[in-house]
């Protein structure tokens, strides 16, 4: 198990706060930033450290808007869903380049 550095931030030089958490793999990390961005509406980005490695970058999906009670402060769905959601959409750019 490691502990995984959360970072949140609202623009590339302004991170709006960060958590730790110990999870088992860079797969289960991938799963928390994912939740932890339809947590935050107001984050656009997280990156994920394990120690002084950067473990991954998680960009806001856009195919995920999270519904008004989300904004009120209620608890998200299920963050599996989300993520499956976001691991299937691809990215909002990917449609222009085509």
């Amino acid at each position: 198990m490691s502990m995984f550095t959360f970072y949140l931030w609202k623009t590339e030089s302004s991170a709006e706060s960060f958590e730790i958490f110990a999870l088992d793999d860079d797969a289960q990390a991938v799963i928390r930033a994912r939740a932890m961005l339809a947590q935050h509406p107001t984050c656009a980005f997280v990156t994920v450290w394990d120690e002084d490695r950067l473990t991954h970058t998680e960009s806001r999906c856009d195919a995920f808007d999270p519904r008004p009670e989300f904004q009120r402060g209620a608890r998200p769905g299920n963050p599996a869903m989300v993520s499956a959601l976001c691991a299937t959409t691809p990215p909002p750019d990917a449609s222009s380049a085509a």
